[in-house]
């Protein structure tokens, strides 16, 4: 496994990457069916340009993508206190790589002097952040229409 800096090529994997991941695990954590529509239709390639995509993921600043035989398996992003995506493939589950996403991850927040990251993560994330050292600062909540848990790591 190879972990780098996400570059402009990613982009249309990252995006396929995240929408497949999103709907396999994500699906039904929802208090309006309209959450899921407008999640999908941020990643979907087949509904943005390949520049319009580009411009979403180049607003942050820290990205990373895993690379497993030349394939995209994994990809985290976000600014220096918040992660805003971190998706591994259904297939690569419980391999390493999302840890090894969010330690590269924490290693460059850490220069932009932060002290701590956090996420709303979805149901089905929340037992990997809380083994990452993430606690929930909320119960369940709603954001954007998705059932997540607001959580935080200092650093």
């Amino acid at each position: 496994m190879n972990i780098r800096k996400f570059e402009e090529r990613d982009v249309l994997d990252v995006a396929d990457l995240a929408m497949r991941t999103f709907q396999q695990y994500n699906g039904l954590d929802f208090y309006n069916e309209e959450a899921i529509t407008n999640t999908l239709n941020y990643f979907d390639t087949t509904k943005n340009t390949k520049q319009v995509l580009l411009e979403k993921f180049s607003k942050k600043p820290i990205s990373y993508v895993a690379e497993e035989e030349g394939q995209i398996v994994g990809m985290i992003n976000g600014v220096a206190n918040r992660i805003s995506s971190l998706f591994v493939d259904g297939s690569q589950h419980r391999k390493g790589i999302g840890k090894a996403l969010l330690e590269n991850y924490v290693f460059e927040a850490k220069e932009y002097d932060s002290d701590f990251i956090s996420i709303e993560s979805s149901l089905y994330a929340a037992e990997f952040y809380q083994k990452m050292g993430f606690v929930k600062t909320t119960d369940i909540v709603n954001h954007m229409g998705l059932k997540v848990y607001k959580m935080e790591k200092k650093l």
